[in-house]
This record gives C-alpha cells, structure tokens and sequence, in this order.
C-alpha cells in the first residue's frame, strides 16, 4: 500500500540529517576546489609561469602515440607481481 503522508512526513528527521551531509559534501567539495586552484597558484608562481603558458608548454610538448618512445615491459612497474 502507498503512503498518503506528505514527502516531508514519509522521511522525517532523516530527510534532515541526508540533506545536512549533502551540505556538508559540497561544502568539502568546494573547500577542496578552493585549494586546488590556490595550489596551482602558488606553482605557477614559483614557476613565474601563467596557466596559458603552463597549457602552451604541454600542448607543444605533446606528442602522438606512434611518435612515443617504445618501452617494452614498462606496464610489469603497474602491476603487482
């Protein structure tokens, strides 16, 4: 049988307590954001390099897979033995 209770009712207290640990995620999500890119801050000025400068390098320095160096055995450094 459905209940006819109002969605508020049906969850109670726990509806409260699901949606404070859904604030507190994002708010761990943010902070983790937040020190991210102040991280990344504080290595392109170490580096005395900017992020468009950062993403130049790479993109210059990438390069194809068939233009990669062959490493034969290199995946048993991934795998436990």
């Amino acid at each position: 049988m459905l209940s006819t209770a109002p969605a508020g009712d049906a969850v109670g207290n726990r509806g409260r307590d699901v949606r404070s640990a859904d604030d507190e995620s994002r708010q761990r999500r943010y902070g983790a954001l937040s020190e991210s890119l102040a991280e990344l801050e504080r290595f392109l000025q170490r580096k005395n390099v900017t992020a468009a400068e950062l993403i130049g390098l790479a993109a210059d320095r990438r390069k194809a897979f068939a233009q990669m160096p062959l490493s034969e055995g290199n995946w048993r450094n991934y795998v436990p033995a």
